[in-house]
């Protein structure tokens, strides 16, 4: 069968649109050849796209674009062809029809515009008794009388379209619910009104009328931005045309995604914080189907930005687009945590009001009482945020100068960054923390004629057979004397062994140290050989320093971009980010309790207490093996666990499981552990899981075997795992034999 192949590099923008388009009528319509053979056409056979919606189309056509795939040359009866640029027209006013005059217009095309911005006319000048707006019984009737026509054009139906969506005042009074009477400021939209409209409007597949949309938000962003100069901006009437152009069917078209829809996400970036208030609560109301589909129009407009620049150096930040739809975005993010508390999928209080920031974001979040670490499982997962080609095209130290310019930076929209991007935020915090100590010791030195001292470094010498003790008192006496002095670059140096430290020895270091610490024998932690992982021993005998040390540890592993092989369950990183634990937390550390109190919880019968002889005392094993009780509550050993009682007793488990019973051992190692990381911005930054990944870096697999992805070292493995995995079998056993695993 005829295919063409396409370098996206070599296209104008007028064609790369073309093929967005072509692209994505081959995914929904086919290229109507029974022979195709294309795996990405909807006439293959063995086509596995069939259930693909319209965004998820078009986000896979700039997919296909980008990645230069193949591209049907479809039948005549298909009606589109490779190359043809896609039509646009504008839409004409129709005689003795209303038309919108633009201020440059009123204004005979120069000078100043006039008080009036936005006024509908007649044609013969004069302003009408009442302006225009749209109503579904409006649209239906307009529809209704020109489908009586032979030839029916929709004239009438495209002038008034264009007319009131030019409009802001006329926007304002269009598809109001019944009782629209409340407050400026809030939205009072008819939203499944709406939502029939454009069907009517989309199944009527005339182009003249839906263009008419296209320029009319054009023509209105325009609009909105000279009164927004001139301090007349209808801003509290801005929610309900958010409503109204994000419930727009075709915003994930080409046109209006290099266009109309960054220039309205410009005019929504405008927004005053009250308003942005509102309309996440509102849109937190939408399912997570249709939040979902909002995300990835945002993310189109940033993909699609970037796939048609002709300048692929261009800094991402000097991207209107990118940077609009970048702060729009936050909208559905929060709208996603907000929608995802109301559906009880979160953990009781808030860790927001522990964060010491002062970003627009941050603000957002605590004036709505959400968090993500408070999130137990939120309705859109966190990585649908995530735009690949954007973090692939980030200048991190450009971003994080912008960050200290008081300019739009990514870093104050965490959301949208990969982990590898965020590690950098990190380690250029502590670079720069690095270069301003150097040059205040330079300083000195040239002032006051002292000797220049040594690069401020974190210097440890530690005699190898006293590793554990040592280490403990020089890092406690650098907590006490200077602990900021615990971020600077860390540099090993073993008694009696000559050399310098350029990251071996402090590997090396690491490794002897976790090793001595999680050594079984010395009983400071329980490995769980089913779900692989450390957790505190209740009864150890091992001092609060030792445990404080592996928090210290796990900070400097962190701020020297070292990964650790040791893994602790996610409730511990929860709990050091400062989250609430619940019962769902139990899964992660403790899986078979959590499956026995999950049955019991699920038991049906009403003799609890016969069935199971429970009552509000626990018991373990301390070191020895020696059985020990623990009263859940007061005179716990008497009260016996009924159907009543079943959740609290539950609850009372899971709180001394996870916090009481190992409360001594665990405020130690957060302490050594906040010591390291506090005043970062590792907090604010990374979710429990991305700090997870920090300490322990990601699993990956080459031939069936396993090792650990550092993040810090990303960008080159991306390459080198891309690399190793085309290689033969023969040479990646060898590759695993050189490397000793």
């Amino acid at each position: 069968m005829a295919t063409s192949s396409i370098s996206p590099s070599a296209l104008r923008r007028d064609e790369a649109k073309a093929l967005i388009r072509l692209y994505y009528q081959q995914l929904t319509k086919g290229c109507g050849q029974d022979d195709c053979d294309n795996d990405s056409c909807a006439s293959n056979k063995r086509f596995k796209g069939d259930q693909l919606t319209t965004d998820e189309a078009a986000a896979k056509a700039i997919v296909l674009l980008k990645n230069q795939s193949k591209l049907c040359i479809p039948t005549e009866a298909n009606g589109y062809k490779v190359g043809n640029p896609l039509p646009v027209t504008k839409p004409e006013p129709v005689e003795n029809e209303i038309k919108y005059i633009t201020p440059v217009q009123e204004s005979g095309g120069k000078g100043t515009p006039t008080s009036e911005v936005g006024v509908i006319y007649t044609k013969n000048g004069a302003k009408p008794a009442h302006e225009p707006f749209l109503t579904e019984e409006e649209i239906v009737r307009l529809i209704s009388k020109d489908d009586g026509a032979d030839s029916p054009d929709y004239s009438e139906l495209t002038t008034l379209i264009y007319s009131v969506f030019s409009s802001p005042e006329a926007l304002n009074k269009s598809f109001l619910l019944p009782s629209a009477e409340g407050p400026s400021g809030q939205i009072t939209v008819d939203v499944e009104s709406v939502r029939r409209s454009y069907k009517y409007i989309h199944d009527l597949e005339v182009e003249r009328v839906q263009n008419s949309f296209l320029h009319a938000i054009q023509n209105y962003c325009n609009n909105f931005e000279q009164q927004c100069k001139r301090g007349t901006s209808p801003i509290l009437h801005f929610l309900n045309h958010c409503v109204i152009v994000f419930e727009n069917p075709l915003l994930h078209s080409p046109e209006y995604i290099e266009h109309a829809f960054p220039k309205f996400l410009q005019a929504l970036s405008l927004l005053p914080i009250e308003s942005e208030l509102n309309l996440i609560n509102w849109f937190a109301s939408y399912p997570p189907e249709k939040l979902l589909e909002f995300v990835n129009n945002l993310n189109q407009v940033i993909t699609v930005t970037l796939v048609l620049s002709e300048n692929r150096k261009r800094s991402v930040h000097s991207y209107p687009a990118i940077v609009a739809a970048a702060k729009g975005m936050k909208i559905f993010y929060l709208a996603n945590l907000v929608a995802s508390v109301k559906a009880g999928k979160c953990r009781p209080g808030g860790t927001y009001d522990r964060l010491m920031r002062t970003s627009r974001l941050a603000l957002l979040q605590q004036r709505l009482g959400v968090n993500p670490n408070d999130i137990i499982e939120p309705l859109i997962q966190f990585d649908e945020f995530i735009n690949e080609e954007l973090n692939n095209m980030i200048n991190i130290f450009t971003d994080y100068e912008s960050l200290f310019r008081s300019q739009f930076s990514f870093f104050a929209y965490p959301y949208l960054l990969t982990p590898a991007n965020k590690v950098e935020k990190l380690l250029l915090d502590n670079k720069t923390a690095m270069l301003q100590e150097r040059r205040r010791i330079l300083l000195n030195a040239l002032i006051h004629g002292q000797q220049l001292m040594e690069l401020p470094v974190l210097l440890l010498r530690i005699d190898r057979n006293n590793i554990v003790n040592e280490t403990l008192t020089h890092l406690e006496a650098i907590c006490e004397d200077a602990p900021d002095d615990l971020r600077k670059q860390l540099r090993v140096k073993f008694n009696g062994e000559d050399g310098i430290d350029e990251g071996g020895v402090q590997k090396e270091f690491f490794q002897l140290i976790i090793e001595e610490l999680f050594n079984p024998e010395i009983g400071m932690f329980i490995y769980d050989e089913e779900q692989r992982h450390y957790w505190f021993n209740p009864t150890s005998f091992e001092s609060e320093g030792q445990f404080m040390l592996i928090g210290l540890l796990l900070g400097l592993a962190i701020y020297n971009n070292v990964i650790l092989d040791v893994h602790f369950p996610m409730v511990v990183y929860r709990k050091l980010v400062g989250c609430n634990i619940v019962f769902e937390d139990l899964y992660s550390s403790h899986l078979q309790i959590a499956q026995s109190l999950q049955s019991l919880l699920e038991y049906s019968g009403d003799d609890v207490e016969e069935t199971f002889g429970l009552t509000f005392q626990v018991t373990y094993s301390d070191v020895f093996g020696d059985l020990q009780s623990c009263n859940l509550k007061e005179n716990g050993d008497t009260i016996p666990v009924t159907k009543a009682n079943l959740k609290v007793y539950v609850e009372l488990y899971t709180e001394w499981l996870l916090n009481k019973s190992i409360e001594v051992q665990f405020k130690a190692f957060k302490k050594g552990f906040d010591l390291v990381i506090r005043g970062t911005s590792l907090v604010e930054l990374f979710r429990p899981e991305e700090v997870e990944l920090l300490v322990c870096g990601s699993k990956v697999s080459i031939n069936g075997r396993h090792c650990l992805l550092n993040w810090g070292l990303f960008p080159f493995l991306v390459f080198f795992l891309s690399t190793v995995s085309m290689a033969a079998i023969a040479s990646r056993s060898a590759l695993a034999c050189c490397h000793g695993r």
